[in-house]
């Protein structure tokens, strides 16, 4: 045994070892595998053997030193944990013998987590559960938990939203201060609107048209043909800025929701029930406040000219889009016309605009592809009952050019009036794809210039090129998956995407707060008053929290998807291919709306995947996008909740 001064020695020894060593701060990198890499500050990835790897959770941020192995290859050893981000979390319990665990619920984390016994809080085997990281594995390489709450089990109605919403922190329920502000408003409300100075506008046939289950009605339209010819197009926005002061309890919670939340027959609203169902939103019968987008509309579909101004407005029907479909496609016995018929000639009016307004899109800008929606029927417990199939209605497409067409002339009075706004951009083709997009191009529009792809406006060119020339490759489909993602910016840009010169959202405040933030921004220019400044940390909240809000929407549906499919298996079913990779093609079910992976690696004679058609072959069979393919579900896998499709001959 060591003496306590040969002890002190060898403590010496390693203090001094290591402070030879060069070390390095690095961070985790994200991996199911068993090993891992971790990324040096400096860019390098290195290699994380498993057992170094047990030590540290994903992203954690660590000191590490760099070894090499017997065939000369670097590796990483951790020296030190500098932080880890992982300190709450959800997860499933699983029970093995004696021994309680939690799957945690993490990006590709694969390892369980233990729980000891009176760590548990009453949680049983199978239960969903936040947890807490009681003990870091850095030291042991074993790490520990304690349950923090019981989610549900998976038996309980809704277990699959209740525990989105928990996973990704959603908010159910208001603060005090936002629930005192909301009854000050309604203490009021009926006051303030019948003294608000605002151009009275109440007796105009205004109409509101959604789906048959909306409450939160931000928009109401009327149209009117003009005698000289081409029509007026009204579009009244709800006015929330009205009642919310900035930096109050209602601003700060709406903020920081950012955007109300659809997940299949739930909405988490960014404003109170009280204001987005009934003050702020636009009922028929009642004189409600609203910013007018109105608009000269000529007979080619040109928005020739267009002013906003703060209204009253009462809209007289709230109409759904199957109703409204039905009318304007001449189903008989259509309810529209027997419960409404003094609002028919603003309905054919909006109709007539909308085609207007349609063909000189086509004409000028970029249209959207007319793919199917589907949307969930589901049971008492939550679950899909039934999937329904449906292209973009008639009034779908109506009330889309009507808001579209208020957008773009938002944009412009904002680009002229002030410097700094709230914009979205869309830049075009990823720079990192450009090369490959120029040269596919090149062989199938060989008369098309494709240096024009190198700016944002080069994307319509291209669109307008195809509407006009047949080729046999999807190169529409091929080119959109090349695509950047839009963007909020301070400052007007082109949209690719859509392609218009400049582009904004002003039109549902209720239920995204940047619209919101935009309307404080158009009655300050109205009111010639100061305007609201916009912070660039401002845009990147927003940004995260819509890409929350679709991620949580995208994570209930995808698992209710699986459940739904599993007694399905070995069914077959046509499927159009999304995606195709070098392992195979993502295809998905005409009949749902649902992807599933087939996977070509262990076909016969091999397949060989092409980067830059998107597509793969064996000389035998080929597949490309929008290919109608015949599947068979194979296998549905519901831990990591994706479906696995077989080619069916």
């Amino acid at each position: 045994m060591l003496n306590n001064d040969a002890l002190q020695q060898l403590k010496q020894l390693k203090q001094q070892l290591k402070s030879q060593k060069e070390i390095f701060n690095a961070t985790v990198k994200d991996s199911g595998a068993k090993s891992g890499q971790v990324i040096l500050d400096d860019g390098r990835q290195i290699f994380l053997p498993q057992e170094e790897m047990q030590k540290v959770f994903p992203h954690d941020r660590i000191k590490v030193t760099l070894c090499v192995d017997s065939k000369g290859q670097d590796f990483a050893e951790i020296e030190e944990l500098i932080d880890s981000s992982l300190s709450e979390f959800t997860g499933q319990i699983i029970g093995r013998g004696k021994a309680v665990f939690v799957e945690p619920d993490v990006g590709r984390l694969s390892r369980w987590i233990f729980i000891p016994p009176h760590k548990l809080s009453g949680a049983k085997a199978g239960d969903f559960v936040r947890c807490r990281i009681t003990q870091h594995p850095i030291n042991s390489g074993k790490p520990k938990a304690e349950v923090v709450s019981i989610i549900g089990h998976p038996d309980q109605p809704y277990i699959e939203h209740n525990y989105i919403i928990d996973k990704h922190g959603l908010d159910l329920a208001w603060p005090e201060a936002v629930q005192a502000e909301v009854e000050a408003i309604e203490a009021q409300a009926e006051a303030l609107i019948s003294s608000a100075d605002r151009k009275d506008m109440t007796d105009l046939p205004w109409l509101t048209i959604d789906a048959e289950s909306t409450q939160d009605m931000d928009d109401a339209l009327f149209a009117e043909a003009l005698a000289e010819g081409g029509w007026l197009l009204r579009v009244a926005i709800a006015d929330p800025a009205f009642w919310i002061n900035p930096e109050s309890a209602l601003d700060v919670e709406a903020r920081k929701r950012s955007t109300s939340v659809y997940l299949p027959k739930q909405t988490i609203p960014m404003l109170p029930e009280s204001l987005s169902h009934n003050w702020c939103s636009l009922v028929p019968g009642e004189t409600r406040l609203a910013i007018v987008c109105e608009m000269k509309v000529s007979e080619q579909g040109e928005v020739v000219s267009s002013e906003l101004y703060q209204a009253k407005v009462r809209s007289q029907a709230k109409l759904s889009y199957d109703a409204v479909s039905n009318y304007l496609d001449g189903v008989e016995e259509n309810s529209v016309a027997a419960a409404n018929p003094e609002i028919l000639p603003v309905i054919d009016s909006l109709q007539q605009v909308q085609g207007a307004l349609s063909a000189y899109r086509e004409q000028h800008a970029v249209c959207f592809e007319n793919r199917p929606d589907y949307y969930f029927e589901l049971d008492e417990h939550g679950k899909i009952a039934a999937i329904h199939r449906q292209h973009r209605s008639t009034a779908n497409r109506l009330v889309e050019a009507c808001m579209i067409a208020a957008n773009c002339a938002a944009a412009e009075f904002l680009a002229e009036k002030t410097s700094k706004a709230i914009y979205i951009s869309h830049s075009g083709v990823r720079s990192d794809r450009l090369d490959d997009v120029k040269k596919l191009v090149a062989e199938l529009l060989p008369d098309f210039d494709t240096e024009a792809l190198s700016k944002p406006e080069g994307y319509r060119q291209l669109i307008h090129s195809l509407n006009n020339t047949s080729v046999d490759v999807p190169l529409r489909t091929i080119v959109s998956r090349q695509l950047e993602r839009s963007l909020f910016s301070l400052e007007p840009g082109f949209h690719s995407g859509m392609g218009f010169e400049r582009y904004t959202t002003f039109t549902s405040p209720i239920r995204k707060y940047n619209d919101l933030v935009l309307h404080r921004i158009i009655i300050a220019l109205l009111e010639e008053q100061s305007i609201p400044e916009v912070a660039v940390s401002l845009l990147d909240e927003l940004q995260a929290g819509q890409q929350k809000a679709r991620f949580s929407a995208n994570e209930v549906e995808q698992w209710l998807k699986c459940q739904f499919m599993e007694d399905k298996v070995e069914q077959t079913f046509t499927a159009t291919v999304v995606q195709v990779n070098p392992f195979g093609v993502l295809a998905r079910l005409d009949d749902f709306g649902i992807d599933g992976f087939v996977d070509l690696r262990r076909k016969e004679p091999k397949f060989a995947y092409d980067p830059l058609y998107q597509q793969t072959s064996n000389g035998e069979q080929q597949f490309m996008l929008d290919q109608s393919i015949e599947v068979k579900v194979s296998a549905v896998d519901m831990k990591r909740r994706n479906l696995k499709l077989t080619l069916v001959s």
